[in-house]
């Protein structure tokens, strides 16, 4: 992800198509988002088979496969988030990744301070964000530089690229301790023009947004 710019996530179900389908992928690639965003999940059904899904998989659903995004995703000028709903698909994952031969384009989200600490080992080497949320993050001190700073150190220590965070909890702060530590601020998911302004003004590095076309419009030359 490029540090000196506020890049384009694409959300999973962007531009008004359905939710973790390759419709969605190939929308924000239409719309020259920097980055694509995928829900990963495992399909119980099919002997724990990658599959795009936000919620638990059910029996009768057929689900797109991991392997056909990474199809889409190998030739495009884009980047992957693969958001992760549960841990137990990192390690498939990056095998997948790994005979696809793009490392570099892939990056995950969806994990939390003790998912992380819980797997780290599976994570060696791999880019990621750390999703921060309460309790963790007290939300009564978004705005004290000492207690952000001390958030981010750890950050740090557990080798994170940056912190992933819902837009609302987004302060300038935060954001500057972020840059401070050389770590990056992406926030989800924001599709109001009114929050789009301010993430802006804040100078996140990547916004998520089911409006692709509304927040490239927005952003213009500010990028």
């Amino acid at each position: 992800m490029e540090k000196n710019k506020i890049n384009i996530t694409a959300h999973a179900g962007c531009m008004g198509t359905e939710m973790d389908s390759l419709e969605s992928i190939t929308e924000g690639i239409k719309h020259q988002a920097d980055i694509i965003e995928i829900d990963l999940n495992e399909n119980e059904n099919e002997e724990g088979e990658l599959i795009l899904s936000h919620n638990v998989p059910e029996g009768d659903v057929q689900y797109k496969k991991f392997g056909e995004v990474l199809e889409l995703i190998k030739e495009q000028n884009v980047l992957l988030n693969i958001d992760v709903k549960k841990m137990e698909v990192i390690e498939k994952a990056n095998k997948i990744i790994s005979d696809y031969d793009i490392e570099s384009k892939t990056f995950f989200t969806g994990i939390n301070f003790k998912s992380l600490i819980e797997n780290i080992d599976k994570l060696i080497g791999k880019s990621y964000f750390i999703n921060l949320e309460p309790p963790k993050l007290d939300i009564s001190k978004i705005h004290t530089k000492s207690y952000l700073n001390e958030l981010m150190m750890e950050i740090k220590s557990l080798k994170a690229i940056g912190v992933n965070i819902f837009y609302e909890l987004a302060s300038v702060e935060l954001v500057e301790a972020c840059r401070e530590n050389g770590l990056l601020c992406s926030v989800w998911t924001v599709d109001e023009v009114s929050q789009m302004e301010r993430m802006i003004s804040l100078r996140v590095n990547s916004i998520t947004t089911k409006k692709v076309d509304v927040l490239k419009n927005l952003l213009g030359g500010k990028r």
